[in-house]
């Protein structure tokens, strides 16, 4: 579905290209088709999560340090024991908090998932290769055929010349 889609935007530029008496290149439809692939644009936001998990994973081994504070204050009315009246009092109130934490061994589970993902960065940039590489074949393929098919519509009027 994808390719038709694709191949039916290129057969569209060329048909405006040719009406505009401008001709692409291979190289030029190649670089628009990459520029402008969907596909394309997602690997690279995938390559980008990869490296993001990378580094939140080779950070994973330093010490935290959290620190939390929070305040109010609560009104009520009270019932007082000796005169039997009622009460409002408000009282205030705040908390402060400080925590740290290290990790001292998890059984290499750091030191490895640094290491998975160092090879899923790799894997998403592997990937976006192959999907360019896969565009510019599919692109010049495309590209071909229209030359080719240009090509026989003027052997055509030629031998009914």
């Amino acid at each position: 579905m994808l390719k038709k889609i694709l191949l039916a935007v290129i057969a569209l530029t060329f048909t405006i290209a040719s009406q505009a008496q401008e001709r692409w290149s291979l190289e030029k439809c190649i670089q628009y088709a990459q520029q402008n692939n969907l596909d394309l644009k997602q690997s690279g936001i995938q390559v980008r999560n990869a490296q993001l998990t990378e580094k939140g994973n080779s950070q994973a081994r330093y010490p935290n340090l959290n620190a939390g504070a929070s305040g109010g204050v609560q009104f009520g009315r009270t019932v007082d024991p000796v005169t039997n009246d009622f009460n409002t009092s408000s009282l205030g109130y705040n908390s402060l908090s400080l925590t740290a934490g290290i990790t001292v061994y998890q059984g290499g589970r750091i030191k490895n998932n640094l290491e998975q993902s160092k090879i899923d960065v790799a894997a998403a940039q592997a990937n976006q290769d192959q999907s360019a590489n896969d565009i510019a074949l599919s692109v010049a393929t495309a590209y071909l055929t229209v030359l080719f098919n240009e090509d026989q519509l003027e052997n055509a009027n030629s031998r009914t010349s």
